[in-house]
């Protein structure tokens, strides 16, 4: 039987009383018993430990924590994600894919096509829960970090934020010349930026802006998307291409 993972927050070895949502996911969820081994990991700082219950009190769950190690499965290679605000849930869920095929920053950007305009307590909150989604995700995969999640962004805000990115900066259009794959070049490790833009895509003005930005647009397909589906079929062909270089 397969030891459940937990998330937690500033794992640390010896005794650790579980945060409420851990100790219903572990009490109430799973009627976890004391003696049952657990699987701790923070994902935010890549760390895990195994565990073992030593106390049930009411709401609250107890744990033993063994040594604290470096998470063996994390991402392997910086990818850098730049989601278009889409309507509903449309970015939850680019969040739980883009985690489980390995972005290591999430950036969310609001266009003039976006349909939801965020106030700030509404996107703070909104950000909180693309977080929980994100650790989440990365528990359910097996994933031992989680990408860095910024937003919702303004283009003039985004721009400082792309200061220090190193390899191509691509912006996905089906109209584009170049195809994908001549634009990520042969090095199959270096960092890459990808731009996905929203439903309907971008105005020309921004279009503008992200070319001032260094981005190049780039063809993927010859398909229109829908602005969902982009990152996970970007992301798993990208994670098959670096793959396959052994």
């Amino acid at each position: 039987m397969a030891v459940l993972r937990v998330p937690v927050e500033q794992l640390s070895e010896g005794e650790l009383w579980l945060n409420e949502e851990a100790a219903n996911y572990v009490a109430r969820v799973h009627r976890c018993a004391v003696g049952d081994l657990l699987e701790l990991l923070d994902p935010r700082q890549a760390r895990q430990a195994s565990a073992v219950i030593t106390a049930l009190e009411g709401r609250r769950v107890c744990c033993r924590v063994d040594c604290v190690v470096v998470a063996p499965r994390c991402a392997q290679y910086p990818v850098t994600l730049i989601q278009s605000l889409g309507k509903s849930d449309k970015v939850d869920q680019v969040v739980r894919d883009a985690t489980v095929l390995g972005a290591t920053r999430i950036i969310v950007l609001t266009t003039e096509r976006s349909v939801v305009k965020l106030a700030r307590r509404a996107a703070e909150e909104r950000l909180q829960r693309w977080e929980r989604i994100a650790i989440e995700a990365a528990r359910q995969s097996g994933r031992g970090d989680m990408p860095r999640i910024e937003g919702p962004l303004g283009w003039k805000e985004l721009g400082p934020c792309l200061a220090n990115e190193a390899g191509p900066k691509l912006l996905l259009d089906v109209h584009a010349e170049q195809p994908l794959t001549l634009a990520l070049g042969t090095d199959r490790r270096s960092a890459v930026t990808f731009l996905v833009g929203p439903e309907g895509g971008f105005e020309p003005d921004e279009l503008v802006q992200a070319s001032q930005l260094g981005f190049r647009a780039v063809r993927f397909g010859d398909f229109v998307l829908r602005t969902e589906t982009v990152a996970p079929a970007l992301l798993g062909a990208l994670l098959g291409w670096r793959q396959s270089a052994g």
